[in-house]
């Protein structure tokens, strides 16, 4: 079972905010997202516009493995493939395009998500808590470090940030 329909208990966010926040870690490189609702619009928006055959058609290892939170090494440099595609076509679809819930593609924007001031397309929609662009900074660079190193990528849920790295090695 995914990490996220753990949270969630589908693939839908709950109307309350979410019982943890979401980081993801490539080796010792973690990087907070924050809500797992926006984890789940990213991929939602992925799912919508460029899998036509339904949720991980296109992009198998990227929207089955890693959202369900875990990439092992090997799964490693076709997720980066994916993931690199997937900006690529994303970058060419406006911001209207976004989707919160592939479910429910109208529902609105989660209440727990900054939306994206002054993005131009839907690819620089999603950030992180810190302000990085979720798909680049988030999914793209930690995939290449697990690439470089072979580590494992892992999306972990965390209730503070002392949970959160204290899991590391």
């Amino acid at each position: 079972m995914s990490l996220l329909r753990r949270l969630f208990g589908t693939r839908s966010p709950p109307p309350s905010p979410p019982p943890a926040r979401v980081a993801i870690r490539a080796g010792s490189v973690v990087t907070e997202i924050g809500p797992a609702a926006i984890l789940h619009g990213l991929f939602s928006t992925i799912a919508a516009n460029l899998e036509p055959g339904g949720w991980g058609s296109r992009f198998p290892i990227t929207m089955h493995r890693l959202y369900r939170g875990e990439l092992l090494p090997g799964d490693c440099r076709q997720a980066l493939q994916e993931l690199r595609t997937i900006d690529a076509a994303l970058t060419q679809r406006p911001v209207s395009s976004v989707v919160w819930d592939a479910d429910d593609p109208g529902r609105p924007p989660s209440p727990h998500y900054r939306l994206g001031d002054g993005a131009a397309n839907a690819a620089e929609f999603f950030v992180t808590v810190n302000g990085l662009n979720l798909l680049r900074a988030g999914l793209i660079e930690s995939v290449e470090s697990a690439v470089e190193f072979g580590h494992p990528v892992h999306i972990v849920a965390f209730g503070s940030h002392e949970a959160l790295f204290a899991g590391r090695t």
